[in-house]
């Protein structure tokens, strides 16, 4: 059974990619440095690829989006959160990315959505947004724009 879980933005990466208009390979390398940061080594981006790329202005200001779709591993088996890396919904000092032992128990204070094996890779999708700023363009990828798919 799937549930879905509303929940509020959690870590935001910010890194400025120069003048340049970011591209699909700026964008996988954030994704990638972003997995391998929040998960604590325990996940791997495996493949990426670009499933489409809006551009616009609002308020002067330059955006551009890219939505992106591929796989990830993990390296332990266990439980994890449809949003793994969302986890600003609860207090400050939840622990971030982890893969937990056993389905949801809520005693213990988490919640999963399905199980996940080291040896298989999952789908994922992630929504990257870019601005451009004084400083150059700068990335925003947040906990919240990352879904992993239940096979």
């Amino acid at each position: 059974m799937k549930r879905i879980l509303y929940l509020l933005l959690s870590t935001i990466l910010f890194t400025a990619c120069g003048d340049e208009k970011p591209n699909f390979s700026n964008a996988e390398n954030t994704l990638k440095e972003f997995v391998s940061k929040e998960s604590n080594g325990l996940a791997k981006i495996t493949s990426c690829e670009l499933v489409e790329s809006t551009s616009g202005e609002v308020g002067g200001v330059q955006g551009l989006e890219m939505k992106l779709k591929g796989n990830i591993q993990f390296s332990q088996t266990g439980f994890i959160k449809k949003r793994p890396f969302d986890y600003g919904y609860l207090a400050r000092d939840y622990p971030k990315f982890r893969i937990y032992p056993q389905e949801f128990d809520i005693q213990e204070g988490y919640i999963t959505d399905f199980q996940v094996t080291s040896e298989q890779k999952y789908p994922f999708k992630v929504r990257i947004m870019y601005r451009k700023t004084d400083e150059g363009w700068k990335v925003k990828l947040t906990g919240n724009k990352f879904w992993v798919e239940n096979k």
